[in-house]
């Protein structure tokens, strides 16, 4: 029998019971077990992603079961959630226990028998719990046998805050805090005794911050008059004071899309795109008062995100997005002016930094980090963590780094114009939902969600969710569809074609793909799909046949938003021109927007739904199918709303919130 004690109530493990002022309390058997994971994880913060895989494991994430736990465990224990010292809520972080375990003593002589050998069973209970906490980590890192570095939050606050660096000695970090939307505000944290020192200056649109040669100032990265800027704010490390008057070094109508990495006192290096998407690695001399471009990526497909210099100056890492989810890290020699592909990466890469020793490079991909040798070995360091990482680096000293961590939340909405004049949340979590789409009987819905970090495919209606596809290689998705009697879902990733059984979430087939695609529809009267081919930096409408997976072009028009109408005629965008294909191959022109550029195409039985982008906000359209006249409705909707489906008779809409976005920053230290 495991018994132990928090506080003044007693706790009896096997029999799911709490006994507090004589009154014997049943918990279900999950809020039991939730309390036993905080246990065992006795002064460490236990986050809600980390509680749902442990208690609730292959299921999509919800933490409205987790509060009722928490909740009921509260009541059980004598607490409120305003008045609670034993179950600590950390926000955005998870819960903790808050007081000692300990083992029942001095009681009654009937407790004394009930438990007599309760110094036994608390050393067993203590060991169980010892398991549950590796079994934990082992769930979380399944493929890393190093133990998990612990992570901290730099500041406590409900703020935005983001773009962390830190000073080269490692003593400061420079980071933004972000009030409300319009307002950023830069400040320098002080390591050592927690002081922070304002810029006291208002910015709305920075992109980049980072220290100046030998740490005496910080170099930032702004849009302003339509031009990008970089200025430099003095700083004195030993008054701590930061000069509230900046001093501009470079100006341009290009887009400085990288942090500043310094050489010297009067040189540094940054990454510029030209009007013409021309990439340019540019070293700018202050002293002579002249730029030099170092590197040219002129290729179409290609873009730069971001550059990083080795603290010894001699090399410059740069981070480059190769194709659709491809990405490679280049490494220029500034001895030799010679550059070289070092290594390929999957699923992203959001930050690109070196470590101490100019030997490795630090890189987060998506809710991971990892080491990247010079020779181009890759290796992952192991932490709890189910966020997106962006903006991470370390210190000289190699045991701590700090990281910007963002929560994207985008809901589902349903508007239905008949009953209703306002939308209705369908999905609500702190995730990138997306994407949903009707059932052909409109009595379900399918959705992309990254409630787990990466992407999965979930089935909904009105009683109930199941994942469609778990994802167990995150692949990035390029597009899912429902067969037109809705029993099968297609979906195409990375590299595979999958098709799945939509009522019992089987997979039934699995086909590697030899070209790129993205998959936009299910031809009604063929066993095909609809897709758009990529290659070449375009796509092109085309028809992959699902017995032979061959895939032929449409026509040899770059196309986007292709779609179907009931009598397999086909509907895509081409530079703001919807054109139709028919039955016989035929193209003609369909509709033209001169109010803004296309975001989406959807088919009624009647009307071409087209969703048009004009100076950042949204508007939709209505095309009849045979008159071609054209009217803009639902005028009263957010303008930001994106609108993702449409039933066939248009009585209901499906559409994404505007993208939420929290961050915060934290520090892991890589000590065991």
């Amino acid at each position: 029998m495991e018994v132990f004690t928090l506080g003044d109530s007693i706790v009896d493990v096997s029999r799911c019971k709490i006994i507090r002022n004589e009154q014997t309390i049943s918990l279900e058997p999950k809020v039991m077990d939730l309390l036993i994971v905080l246990c065992e994880n006795s002064g460490n913060v236990v986050s809600q992603q980390q509680i749902h895989e442990l208690l609730w494991p292959r299921t999509t994430f919800n933490n409205s079961s987790i509060l009722r736990c928490i909740s009921l465990l509260r009541k059980a224990l004598g607490e409120t959630a305003n008045n609670s010292s034993i179950i600590i809520t950390h926000p955005k972080r998870g819960y903790s226990i808050g007081i000692p375990i300990e083992a029942v003593a001095n009681k009654s002589k009937e407790e004394n028998n009930r438990y007599k050998n309760i110094a036994a069973i608390f050393t067993l209970l203590v060991s169980t719990l010892c398991f549950i906490s590796l079994y934990l980590n082992q769930t979380i890192n399944e493929s890393h046998k190093t133990q998990n570095h612990s992570l901290t939050p730099l500041t406590s606050n409900s703020n935005n805050e983001y773009l962390p660096s830190y000073s080269s000695n490692g003593k400061f970090i420079s980071f933004v805090r972000e009030r409300n939307s319009d307002q950023q505000h830069i400040l320098i944290k002080d390591l050592t005794n927690e002081d922070e020192v304002l810029v006291d200056v208002k910015f709305s649109k920075l992109k980049s911050i980072s220290w100046a040669h030998q740490d005496n100032g910080l170099t930032v990265v702004y849009k302003s008059g339509g031009n990008n800027h970089i200025s430099l704010y003095a700083f004195n490390p030993i008054s701590k004071k930061v000069t509230q008057k900046s001093h501009v070094l470079f100006s341009t109508s290009g887009d400085i899309i990288s942090k500043v990495e310094w050489l010297s006192d009067n040189e540094f290096i940054v990454a510029v795109k030209s009007n013409d998407n021309i990439f340019s690695i540019i070293k700018r001399n202050l002293a002579k008062n002249n730029s030099e471009v170092l590197y040219q990526y002129t290729e179409p497909e290609l873009e730069v995100i971001d550059i990083a210099l080795s603290r010894e100056t001699q090399k410059l890492a740069i981070s480059i997005r190769e194709k659709a989810n491809v990405y490679r890290i280049d490494l220029y020699d500034f001895i030799s002016s010679n550059l070289k592909k070092l290594v390929h990466i999957e699923n992203g890469i959001h930050s690109l930094s070196w470590q101490a020793s100019s030997e490795s490079l630090l890189i987060s991909s998506r809710d991971k980090l990892f080491n990247i040798s010079v020779e181009g070995l890759k290796k992952q360091i192991p932490f709890s963590n189910y966020k997106i990482i962006s903006n991470a680096s370390s210190t000289k000293r190699l045991n701590k780094v700090v990281m910007e961590l963002g929560n994207y939340d985008i809901d589902i909405l349903e508007f239905k114009p008949k009953e209703q004049q306002e939308l209705t949340k369908l999905i609500d979590t702190e995730s990138l939902d997306l994407q949903p789409l009707y059932s052909p009987s409109e009595s379900r819905f399918i959705y992309q969600t990254s409630r787990r970090g990466f992407a999965q495919l979930v089935i909904s209606d009105e009683e109930s969710e199941k994942v469609l596809f778990i994802n167990p290689e995150q692949e990035e998705f390029f597009g899912f569809t429902w067969s037109p009697d809705g029993s099968k879902v297609a979906l195409a990733t990375t590299t595979q074609l999958y098709i799945f059984d939509a009522n019992t979430a089987l997979e039934l087939t699995k086909e590697k793909l030899e070209s790129k695609i993205y998959i936009r529809d299910w031809f009604n009267k063929d066993h095909a799909l609809l897709v758009n081919l990529i290659k070449n930096g375009q796509s092109k409408p085309a028809k992959l046949n699902l017995s032979s997976t061959k895939i032929d072009v449409l026509v040899d028009i770059p196309a986007s938003c292709s779609v179907l109408d009931s009598d397999d005629n086909i509907y895509f965008n081409n530079n703001n021109q919807i054109s139709k294909i028919d039955n016989n191959n035929q193209v003609s022109k369909f509709w033209y927007s001169d109010t803004g550029d296309i975001e989406n195409i959807l088919i009624t039985d009647k009307n071409a739904v087209v969703q048009v982008n004009f100076k950042n906000n949204n508007q939709i359209w209505m095309v009849d199918l045979k008159s071609l006249q054209s009217r803009k409705v639902y005028h009263d909707l957010d303008p930001r709303l994106m609108i993702s489906d449409i039933s066939k008779n248009e009585e209901a809409l499906l559409f994404h919130s505007p993208l939420s976005v929290k961050r915060e920053i934290a520090i892991l230290d890589l000590i065991n």
